[in-house]
């Protein structure tokens, strides 16, 4: 049986995974710290961190990432804002 573990730290919860570490990809960290737009596959534990769809975006699928760059190709002053919240958290 798996069990699930949540570390309380100030007041937040971070969600371990089996070994006991947060299962957040660092580089998507590291990336926020740029104010750059994050496009990346959706995953449940980055929304302890950030809020997708207004400080990172997700895809589902190939064609979801391709749908998703062509819009904020089209509107760069959105991507720019969404980077922006990205730095602000970093």
């Amino acid at each position: 049986m798996v069990q699930s573990h949540v570390l309380h730290k100030n007041g937040s919860q971070f969600p371990l995974n089996a070994a006991g570490y947060t299962s957040v990809k660092v580089g998507i960290v590291e990336a926020a710290a740029t104010g750059r737009l994050i496009f990346t596959e959706y995953f449940e534990a980055i929304e302890h961190f950030f809020e997708y769809g207004k400080e990172i975006i997700a895809y589902s699928e190939q064609a979801d990432l391709i749908k998703k760059i062509r819009f904020f190709l089209q509107y760069p002053a959105e991507a720019e804002a969404i980077g922006w919240q990205d730095k602000k958290m970093c």
